[in-house]
């Protein structure tokens, strides 16, 4: 596989590192012959940028380019200079980050397209901290050790990685990652190469990493201590929260397209697919219409213990789900599928009222076909806006969309349970049972006894409280019967 390589450099007032740089890049028959190479001089007050271009000439490079901007962009924002550069360009397949005051061995970088090429990895890492004797012995000053490890090793548990480095300003890039991930929404400062390597992380890019020697001599260090790790905390915690469904940063935002929209809850104790579940198989149902199907766990999970049960469904994709009796493509703000729901047994409409513009107009619809059998059994489900985290978060000035539960950034309306309860009452049906969802931590974290247990410990709250405990609202109700058009004309 070939590589068409950009080195961009980072430099402010840069001018007495760069002879020893530039003369080291050039002392790389590869770099120098085959490479690109963008200097981006940060507006700085000394003449970064003349030097470098007396020094690229000098030294014989065949593609270069030094430029200055006018206005200090920060170190993230000098970057977005660069990357937006390589991708608007159209013929890089990588770009190599460099600092300007050669404290990264610019030896490194072919070994890091090697590697790249290699692993077919998106990002390649060159790490100091592979060895913390190293590390010292290069000069780095010990809290700086002890800071770095600290940090990777908070961050390495938010993000289930195993780095050994997050924080080395010497990295590869794959330019179709860079175009994947919004990098432009990325901080200004120093924390944006921890953002981009957290979007790589999100969209499940390919990170290696490769060793290089530490090397700390007569820099000047810009970098804010506490603040830069005030800022890397936050930023991680922010992609955990992500990566859970609680928060919803624009630097995350549909990278991964719809992942929470069809998540198997049938195997998430006490949720409403669970509940429901449970039901149809204790009272034998025999024929269902699932609104809203998704990828049909729940049609799955019933025919496993009923396999003759009658299953239709009904969801925006085309692709019908495996092993349903009957399938339409069907967007319900607009319409029901073309199928009479009183002819089933039971009727699932769990998770989607929500989402619809007009839930009012949906419900009518399905009320007002007219009913064969007043046995049929409806099943909805919403969220509770006063669930008590939000009230809790509202007193702290805080309304945060998510990726999934009550805050799904898709949600169209949202409710209270008595505000669902009313709307189910005054769209035409007799409500039998009003039953409190705790709130799914088996679902946010994982599956194991501890999660299990707190749900459990949210049952008893529920039934004293529903209004401020529960999470979702199930509800089972019958239609009224419906009013017949009056046959004939006058």
């Amino acid at each position: 596989m070939f590589a068409n390589v950009l080195i961009v450099i980072v430099a402010y007032e840069a001018e007495s590192h760069l002879p020893e740089l530039i003369v080291r890049l050039g002392n790389i028959s590869q770099i120098r012959d085959t490479y690109s190479v963008l200097l981006l001089d940060d507006a700085s007050k000394d003449h970064t940028r003349e030097y470098a271009e007396g020094l690229f000439k000098k030294a014989g490079f065949s593609k270069w380019l030094a430029v200055r901007n006018e206005q200090n962009q920060g170190y993230g924002g000098n970057q977005k200079v660069g990357y937006r550069y390589t991708l608007q360009s159209g013929k890089y397949t990588h770009v190599a980050l460099l600092h300007g005051d050669a404290q990264y061995p610019p030896e490194a970088i072919p070994i890091m397209v090697e590697k790249a090429l290699e692993t077919q990895a998106d990002v390649v890492l060159a790490s100091r901290m592979w060895s913390i004797r190293s590390a010292w012995h290069g000069g780095m000053p010990y809290y700086k050790i002890i800071g770095n490890k600290l940090l990777t090793y908070i961050q390495n548990q938010l993000t289930k990685q195993n780095l050994s480095e997050y924080h080395t300003g010497m990295r590869l890039y794959s330019t179709e990652l860079l175009a994947r991930i919004p990098f432009e929404l990325n901080s200004n400062g120093f924390d944006f190469d921890t953002e981009v390597l957290l979007q790589a992380f999100y969209v499940g890019a390919k990170v290696v990493e490769t060793q290089i020697p530490t090397r700390y001599a007569n820099e000047v260090c810009s970098v804010p201590g506490l603040r830069y790790a005030v800022d890397i905390i936050r930023d991680t915690f922010d992609y955990w929260l992500q990566n859970h469904g609680i928060g919803c940063s624009l630097r995350f935002r549909d990278l991964k397209g719809k992942p929470w929209s069809y998540v198997d809850k049938t195997q998430v104790k006490y949720s409403t697919h669970d509940m429901a579940v449970r039901f149809l198989i204790k009272q034998q149902i025999c024929s269902i219409l699932d609104l809203g199907c998704g990828l049909g766990y729940i049609g799955a999970k019933v025919k496993t213990q009923l396999p003759t049960t009658h299953w239709s469904g009904a969801d925006l994709e085309g692709n019908p789900p495996r092993g349903y009796d009957q399938y339409w493509q069907c967007d319900f703000n607009k319409e029901i599928p073309p199928t009479n729901p009183y002819e089933y047994e039971a009727v699932l409409c769990l998770d989607i009222l929500e989402h619809l513009n007009e839930p009012e107009e949906f419900l009518l619809r399905l009320r007002q076909a007219y009913p064969s059998n007043q046995n049929t059994i409806f099943f909805f489900s919403a969220s509770n806006v006063a669930f008590i985290s939000l009230r809790l978060g509202l007193l702290l000035g805080r309304f945060e969309y998510g990726d999934r539960g009550i805050l799904n950034i898709t949600h169209r309306r949202l409710m209270t349970r008595n505000a669902f309860i009313r709307m189910i009452r005054e769209t035409g049906f007799t409500i039998e049972n009003v039953i409190g969802v705790p709130a799914p931590f088996q679902l946010v974290f994982v599956r194991n006894w501890w999660t299990r247990a707190l749900t459990i410990a949210q049952l008893p709250f529920i039934k004293i409280l529903p209004g401020l405990f529960s999470f979702q609202t199930l509800i089972i109700a019958r239609a009224m019967r419906g009013i017949p058009n009056v046959p004939g004309e006058l």
